[in-house]
């Protein structure tokens, strides 16, 4: 047996292999520490599309060909909320929920600094 080690986080991991295999394979995720955020709300049985914060720099329309009606996309540089992102969503937020002084809703945050 040979053990291949891993010697920085873009060389393969490490994998036990019999000595007379010449080749050995990996599947692995091919954007390996890369952050989606994805932002869910539920309001009292409706439900608030979802809103999908890509890392990217530019807008690329073909990322959301065939997503579902109603999904927000965004784009931050790290793929985190951010104060600009948290507006629009806010605004995507109202638009589902529809509140009303007739029927007012409750949006609960956390203290993350993006919602302040």
């Amino acid at each position: 047996m040979r053990l291949l080690s891993q010697q920085s986080p873009n060389r393969t991991p490490k994998a036990i292999t019999p000595r007379d295999k010449k080749t050995v394979c990996k599947i692995s995720n091919a954007e390996r520490g890369q952050t989606v955020t994805a932002i869910c709300c539920i309001q009292e049985g409706v439900f608030v599309p979802p809103a999908l914060i890509l890392p990217r720099k530019r807008m690329d329309r073909l990322l959301y060909k065939d997503e579902p009606n109603g999904n927000l996309a965004l784009i931050s540089d790290i793929g985190y909320m951010n104060s600009y992102l948290f507006i629009d969503w806010l605004k995507h937020f109202v638009k589902h929920a529809k509140p009303s002084t007739e029927d007012p809703v409750l949006l609960i945050a956390d203290n993350h600094t993006s919602h302040c």
